[in-house]
């Protein structure tokens, strides 16, 4: 079936996989949870058992394909393949995408998973005539990529668009990177958790504690409810992601002047009605007028299947 392009979004938390056809369209898909050991060897095996299971079910030899695409997390150096450190896996210096074409027999497309993001958003979602976009996932982590005048800004050594690591607090919270005050640090779904968990030690948090499952710890969607019932802790928990992620956004409308900003991740979909008027509030407040004239902010429409659509979109574009 050389119609099919194998994505694999390898993410913080999970790792998905999708078989996508020449529209972008997902035909089967599977997602587990990351391995727990969070390791290179531990990962890669799981990579290769979760592909081999899907091409299996759906009747696929991998060389049948038209492509495999990768994304994973964090800075990648795109010529080389490989991704030198990522704060959110236990790797550094993989040579992920030798690693994959090993395991199925094929040429590996690999990017950094906001990236392909931003692909799949400016292939399949973005408005007519839209040139410029910035993509933001907030989720575990915050990851972005910039699209400037229709193609992908990857910058001097290929690392562009980490904008989880703008520096927000220059003697701010510990991020996973080794800085401190990075966006991500004050602004991401593993920022709430530390915070909301900081609230509960103390003997805080209750009402968001109590929304939480038998035997789960509350976290973000907890957050979240309590939020929308007005919880006067769960509001004070987002008032800093809110100001913040405000505050990055304008400062990158003021830069690049972008016609769409996309907002995606599970923090930036799950919690959209109470992070975009926010965000609206401080471009307003903090940008041009005329920087504002032709700009949209808004969630994807994508949904979880971004990535995959990005990695099908990327396959297309090099077999173009």
């Amino acid at each position: 079936m050389a119609s099919r392009i194998l994505a694999i979004d390898i993410g913080g938390t999970k790792v998905l996989m999708g078989l996508l056809d020449e529209r972008g369209r997902v035909h089967s898909r599977r997602q587990e949870p990351v391995a727990p050991e969070r390791d290179a060897a531990a990962c890669l095996e799981q990579i290769a058992r979760m592909g081999m299971s899907l091409l299996d079910e759906a009747g696929v030899r991998p060389t049948e394909l038209l492509g495999v695409a990768a994304a994973a997390p964090g800075p990648i150096d795109f010529a080389q393949g490989v991704v030198p450190a990522t704060p959110n896996l236990n790797w550094s210096g993989l040579a992920l995408r030798r690693e994959l074409s090993a395991i199925f027999g094929r040429d590996v497309w690999l990017d950094n998973d906001a990236n392909l993001a931003a692909w799949g958003e400016y292939c399949f979602a973005a408005p007519e005539g839209c040139r410029d976009m910035i993509y933001i996932t907030v989720s575990t982590g915050i990851g972005g990529a910039l699209i400037i005048d229709g193609a992908l800004y990857r910058g001097v050594s290929g690392g562009a668009g980490e904008l989880g690591h703008m520096v927000m607090i220059p003697d701010g919270p510990p991020c996973g990177c080794g800085g401190h005050g990075c966006l991500e640090a004050v602004a991401s779904g593993t920022a709430l958790s530390r915070e909301l968990a900081a609230r509960l030690a103390a003997g805080g948090a209750q009402h968001i504690s109590a929304l939480a499952p038998a035997g789960q710890t509350p976290g973000p969607p907890e957050i979240a409810a309590a939020a929308r019932n007005g919880d006067p802790e769960a509001l004070a928990l987002l008032q800093p992601v809110t100001r913040y992620l405000g505050a990055a956004i304008a400062g990158l409308v003021n830069v690049f002047n972008p016609q769409l900003i996309t907002i995606g991740g599970g923090i930036g979909l799950n919690m959209a009605d109470l992070l975009l008027p926010a965000i609206r509030h401080a471009v307003s407040r903090h940008c041009f007028s005329l920087h504002q004239n032709h700009l949209h902010i808004r969630t994807t429409s994508l949904g979880s299947d971004i990535v995959l659509k990005g990695a099908a979109a990327a396959i297309l574009r090099a077999r173009a």
